[in-house]
């Protein structure tokens, strides 16, 4: 099977963008490396570029599965400097798949990408110039591009720096056959018909995509409501109606049953509410902005909840030794989660030292 990632394709794109990083693909780094790249250097690799952003078992398990299944993965990394030190000297790195969504088991979609000082940009663009230059070399490859958002539209810059890309919103992807987690956003670029130089243009700006969500034309805190309002629109279109309630966890930052609330529990009215936010100034916005916050906590620091089983009606809630610090995960079942609120007062504190008791018992 050929491989995704080329070093020529990625030279190619470097000359056409006139880009002066060092980016190399895993063949390349184990010749400098002069070793085949092992779980633990992968690892940290991982950690020292997503901080904590992704969880030590991820990293772990995601790792191993790598270097255990080399013809579904691809991987390409960025250099900071001519040193190229690893894991310190690296600043980006993309890993694609193979058949990540089972539906489309020719399609190479975006698994992980973590970068430093903005080079999310031009590791997705290779991915997306690698496909065309493969599909242009006779391989079987879907001329498409797939990815994942955490956070979904909160996660403001990463939906709009995809979406200049030409990536958009796919609800249909959503499902076991595809895309499960509800909490992150599917996102796909069709590519049919392109050429490689087309990637070229819209990585340097000479080309735009057809159509740009108009969230990206706002700022500040009118931009913010508006993402959180898109967010609960599409859990109200994708999720069961008990699972919003989810969302609004201790340990997670919007009190969207609230926002549902004020928008009537119904569609209309968050699109009415959405029409609402678009029209009021930045300072109406900021006062609505703070009802709806159960913590003033930055996004990279929150607990996205990852429900898994929706038709047995059960939700793998992560247990968390710390803001952003995902354990374990525990299920939840609806009787867990429909509990009142006196009750779910009255069981936190039991609740929150069972789980000190589990850690401790963990600690060497």
């Amino acid at each position: 099977m050929s491989a995704l990632f080329v070093q020529s394709y990625v030279e190619d794109f470097k000359t056409e963008a006139n880009i002066q990083d060092i980016v190399l693909t895993t063949p390349e780094l184990e010749k400098h490396l002069g070793t085949s790249l092992e779980i633990p250097t992968l690892r940290e690799i991982m950690k020292f570029v997503c901080g904590n952003k992704i969880g030590e078992n991820y990293k772990g398990t995601l790792a191993e599965t790598i270097l255990k299944s080399p013809q579904d993965f691809e991987m390409i990394f960025v250099f900071a400097n001519a040193q190229m030190d690893v894991p310190n000297d690296i600043i980006g790195f993309l890993i694609a798949e193979k058949g990540e969504c089972k539906k489309r088991p020719n399609t190479w979609c975006v698994n992980l990408i973590c970068s430093k000082g903005g080079k999310g940009k031009l590791l997705l663009s290779l991915y997306l110039y690698s496909i065309l230059k493969s599909i242009s070399n006779g391989n079987n490859v879907d001329p498409v591009g797939l990815l994942e958002l955490a956070g979904g539209y909160y996660n403001i810059a990463g939906f709009c720096m995809y979406s200049k890309l030409g990536f958009e919103y796919d609800q249909s992807l959503y499902g076991d056959d595809c895309f499960s987690e509800m909490c992150n956003l599917p996102m796909i670029v069709d590519l049919q018909g392109k050429q490689p130089s087309y990637v070229v243009n819209l990585y340097m700006g000479q080309e735009q995509p057809t159509q740009l969500h108009e969230i990206c034309g706002f700022r500040g805190e009118t931009q913010l409501l508006y993402a959180i309002c898109l967010n609960l629109l599409r859990y109200v279109d994708v999720a069961p109606s008990e699972i919003i309630s989810f969302y609004t966890s201790d340990d997670y930052a919007i009190n969207y049953p609230l926002l549902y609330k004020t928008c009537g529990k119904n569609r209309s009215g968050v699109l009415t509410f959405i029409d609402t936010v678009k029209s009021n100034t930045s300072q109406e916005n900021a006062n609505l902005l703070s009802k709806f916050y159960k913590k003033k906590i930055p996004y990279s620091e929150m607990i996205k909840p990852q429900p898994r089983t929706l038709r047995s009606r059960t939700i793998s809630v992560p247990e968390t030794s710390s803001v952003g610090a995902t354990t374990t995960s525990q299920p939840q079942t609806r009787r867990r989660r429909i509990l009142g609120g006196r009750s779910r007062r009255r069981n936190k504190k039991r609740i929150l030292k069972g789980r000190s008791r589990r850690r401790d018992k963990n600690v060497s």
